[in-house]
């Protein structure tokens, strides 16, 4: 066609196999990496906790929630992260009582969840 403009013709099916691999590639090696600092940071152990954690059981279910939001930092309480690891209802999770902050633990793990939101208790103490 004369006077068509060449911006607009479609794209050499080389050049889409050039660009698009590479793409591709680089688009799962990053799923592969934030899922597996996820991993990381939710199932690592820190020795100095784990030795004085009591059982909890969480039960978000109060609220209508199957999971348990953490934070890894108590000072930052409106930076809730989720992630395919957080505690779902009916987990027992090993943690310690945060001092100065009543209503956080901090789990085995260094994270730290929310005992009460909204008046509602969502981490509770399993009693032995």
């Amino acid at each position: 066609m004369k006077g068509v403009n060449k911006a607009f013709e479609p794209i050499s099916s080389f050049t889409q196999m050039t660009f698009k691999g590479p793409l591709l590639a680089g688009g799962a090696f990053l799923l592969s990496l934030s899922l597996g600092y996820d991993y990381y940071t939710t199932h690592k152990k820190i020795p100095s906790i784990s030795e004085k954690a009591k059982p909890y059981i969480v039960d978000a279910s109060p609220i209508g929630k199957k999971y348990v939001c953490y934070v890894e930092d108590v000072k930052d309480v409106f930076e809730h992260q989720i992630s395919i690891f957080s505690p779902r209802n009916g987990s027992i999770v090993h943690a310690v009582p945060v001092p100065g902050y009543p209503n956080f633990v901090q789990v085995d793990n260094g994270l730290f969840l929310q005992i009460r939101v909204c008046g509602k208790e969502l981490v509770k103490p399993l009693s032995e």
